[in-house]
């Protein structure tokens, strides 16, 4: 006579959030390592005022990927391979947006066929 095993009916351990979260963490600062090396290696300062506060990864003539469509781990390696072809410059976060606005009104002047500035 073969036993019949209540093995549906044994409670498991779910996967706990922490663990989830550790990983996130784990996998967010390897991310933040990756960026600062690249900051490092541009010298670690803003290059149009100097400051070494809130600083940002700029595009010289724009991304011609779409961040928000890529994961973290994907987005970094793009990072790189934008900073290694030398496309990559280091603002502080108000340089960066003076200069994005700057880029926005120049381009869309052009699609609308005017003269820019």
């Amino acid at each position: 006579m073969c036993r019949r095993t209540n093995y549906h009916r044994i409670k498991r351990p779910k996967p706990r959030f922490r663990d989830h979260h550790q990983e996130w963490l784990r996998t967010k600062s390897k991310i933040q390592i990756r960026r600062d090396k690249i900051c490092t290696e541009l010298g670690g300062i803003c290059k149009n005022c100097g400051t070494t506060d809130n600083l940002e990864l700029h595009h010289v003539d724009g991304k011609s990927w779409d961040p928000v469509k890529m994961s973290p781990q994907m987005r970094i390696k793009q990072y790189e391979q934008d900073h290694s072809n030398g496309l990559i410059d280091l603002l502080c976060k108000s340089c960066n947006g003076r200069d994005g606005a700057y880029n926005r009104d120049y381009y869309s002047a052009i699609r609308k066929e005017e003269v820019p500035f």
